[in-house]
């Protein structure tokens, strides 16, 4: 009975082993404008009596893991399959807990993709490996700057109605009152003409 109850135990070992085994630190997606550097952390944490053997992946995926797409015409099944995988460094620790941070320097458009983490234990016999992944986004520099020119031209268009909108009120505020029309006045010879004129008639 014991020793029925000992083959069960290390059978059923790898399984209380993984079952507490999760990640503690994952990477995010995350979009930069291209000649930036990006950093992904990765950390794993694996629980139980036995020793372990952790090996940690970067792997450089173009699209996302295969998946099943169903056709709604056919009604069959197919499997998407990644175009491109490639390894970028591999890390290993004697322990139960390992971590490694994926360093890119200078990110162009050929850098954008999918990025997985993948750990496993060497020491297990029934091997699983436990995957995490991130998406990273590339924006070209030229489009960084022709759109920061357009929102530059845009916030000046604005600027210039709303400084016209202003000036408006104040031009008919200030706009001179044409005068009004007056009746014609007539014009009286002072007395000091006459007197003059009337000298000169004696005076002749």
């Amino acid at each position: 009975m014991e020793l029925r109850r000992l083959y069960c135990l290390i059978l059923n070992t790898p399984l209380l082993l993984y079952g507490e085994a999760a990640f503690t630190e994952v990477p995010s997606d995350v979009s930069v404008c291209e000649g930036e550097d990006v950093e992904m952390p990765c950390a794993f944490r694996a629980v139980g009596m036995s020793p372990f053997s952790l090996e940690i992946q970067w792997w450089y995926l173009k699209e996302a893991t295969p998946r099943d797409t169903h056709d709604t015409q056919t009604g069959n099944r197919a499997k998407v399959v990644p175009r491109e995988a490639t390894k970028i460094s591999t890390v290993r620790v004697q322990g139960n807990a390992i971590s490694h941070k994926l360093s890119l320097s200078q990110v162009g458009k050929d850098d954008e993709g999918v990025y997985e983490c993948r750990v496993s234990d060497l020491y297990s016999d029934d091997t699983q490996d436990f995957k995490v992944q991130a998406t990273l986004r590339v924006t070209p520099r030229d489009s960084m700057l022709a759109e920061e020119a357009v929102s530059h031209i845009q916030n000046r268009w604005t600027l210039k109605s709303a400084a016209r909108a202003t000036n408006k009120p104040d031009q008919a505020k200030s706009r001179p009152i044409p005068p009004s029309s007056s009746p014609s006045t007539l014009t009286t010879a002072s007395p000091h003409t006459a007197n003059a004129s009337n000298r000169q008639q004696h005076e002749t």
